[in-house]
């Protein structure tokens, strides 16, 4: 808080007037990261809409090191997260998803993206980018490495050696396909 507000130019007791903690400066913040972002508007499919909504926090998280590590420390005190995240329930709502469905639909695909990551995360210091991320995934190939079968082996070297966003919308497209094998009547039943 300190450092906050000599940056801020004011006094730290200044900034306790309108922060009363560390954490409640944490999520104003956060929460404006949230609000400032360009989310996607609702589309005619609800797999299209949910690829957006990953692609979307996918680059919130990677223009803004840290943030993911703030947003799981923090989840119950983000306004704007949880205001996003409602949103996002909604318009799958509007294009045929029962409501329950819709909102672990887009939790678990912002979940995924979140824990993406957070993979990243070294004794709570943020890592720079998805970049970064991605060499430490690409260092897991040692481990495995004489461990699992050559096939098993083949998948992760081609898996890991893609960029960070062709591997994580794979990622995405396999809980889209799950997402689409809950719904008790088939997904031809949901507006595409």
């Amino acid at each position: 808080m300190s450092a906050v507000a000599r940056r801020l130019g004011v006094k730290h007791s200044t900034l306790y007037r309108y922060f009363p903690h560390k954490d409640a400066l944490l999520a104003a913040a956060a929460d404006r990261v949230v609000a400032q972002m360009d989310w996607p508007a609702p589309c005619a499919g609800w797999r299209a809409y949910l690829r957006a909504l990953a692609r979307t926090t996918f680059r919130m998280f990677a223009e803004h090191p840290g943030l993911a590590l703030h947003v799981a420390a923090l989840r119950g005190g983000l306004v704007e997260y949880a205001r996003q995240g409602a949103r996002a329930a909604a318009a799958l709502v509007e294009v045929g998803m029962d409501p329950e469905t819709a909102v672990l639909a887009q939790d678990l695909v912002n979940e995924q993206v979140l824990l993406y990551f957070l993979a990243g995360q070294r004794r709570g210091e943020p890592a720079t980018g998805a970049e970064e991320i991605a060499q430490l995934r690409r260092r897991m190939l040692d481990d495995v490495r004489g461990e699992a079968p050559q096939p098993v082996v083949g998948a992760f070297e081609r898996v890991v050696s893609g960029s960070p966003e062709d591997w994580f919308q794979r990622k995405i497209e396999v809980v889209l396909d799950g997402i689409a094998a809950s719904f008790p009547l088939g997904e031809k039943h949901l507006r595409m």
